[in-house]
């Protein structure tokens, strides 16, 4: 399981730690091989790690993988946006970041939620509680990268 969960922060690490001035620069093809990449980790970390579970879980994380990288391209972009747009922020440009990404926050929490509940249901609360400390663990994790990987606001430009 550590092994896998290394795999995982690296591949996050690979996408993160390019130049921030090319973010805009990504295109869907290298986001979805990246996510579908990731996705394959999650689910070998997942396999071992609960072991045998019931017929029942498997569609439920599938839909949640779903949903998740879509949710997960929405903060890509937000990413990009950011990125784009660094050079010449304002107040209004920053309002606008700031409640999209507490937003795309929210939701992802609010996913992963839901779907614990729906695995609990399906699968009993032990594989639900593994489901949910995994799925935070990693957004943990990926959070920590993009924020060592992207500048804070004026970090590059101490006049703003």
């Amino acid at each position: 399981m550590h092994r896998n969960l290394i795999k995982v922060i690296l591949i996050f690490t690979v996408l993160f730690s390019t130049n921030f001035n090319s973010y805009g620069q990504s295109s869907d093809h290298e986001i979805n091989l990246i996510q579908e990449l990731f996705g394959l980790e999650k689910t070998e970390m997942l396999i071992n790690l609960l072991g045998d579970v019931n017929d029942e879980f498997w569609p439920i994380y599938k839909d949640y993988e779903s949903k998740r990288m879509t949710l997960g391209k929405v903060r890509l972009q937000l990413i990009e946006d950011y990125a784009k747009s660094y050079d010449t922020l304002t107040d209004d440009k920053i309002n606008e970041l700031l409640k999209d990404t507490q937003t795309q926050s929210k939701n992802i929490e609010k996913l992963i939620n839901k779907y614990t509940t729906k695995v609990k249901k399906a699968s009993g609360p032990k594989v639900a509680a593994q489901f949910y400390q995994l799925e935070t663990y990693l957004l943990a994790a990926v959070r920590v990268k993009i924020m060592e990987s992207i500048p804070l606001i004026g970090e590059l430009d101490p006049e703003y």
